[in-house]
């Protein structure tokens, strides 16, 4: 680079800048679409999450505890 003049490295700057120049608009919009991926996934994670809870919840007897105990099956006896 000694052999140059200021000129000269300006151009080749210039040329390094427009040769990668694409590449990092690519990088930079994949990485935006990767981030957006991983929300929505994080997100539907969170949704089922929650849904088991609720799921759970609904079958740890506090949804149908006045099922449980109550009921009779025809085995039992009336004593």
């Amino acid at each position: 680079m000694a052999n140059c003049s200021a000129v000269e490295l300006d151009d080749r700057k210039d040329c390094s800048v427009a040769a990668y120049q694409p590449g990092l608009e690519s990088f930079t919009i994949a990485d935006k679409e990767l981030d957006h991926a991983e929300s929505l996934k994080l997100q539907i994670m969170d949704s089922d999450a929650s849904a088991m809870c609720s799921d759970e919840d609904t079958l740890d007897g506090t949804s149908f505890g006045s099922m449980r105990g109550t009921s009779r099956n025809s085995t039992e006896s009336d004593d």
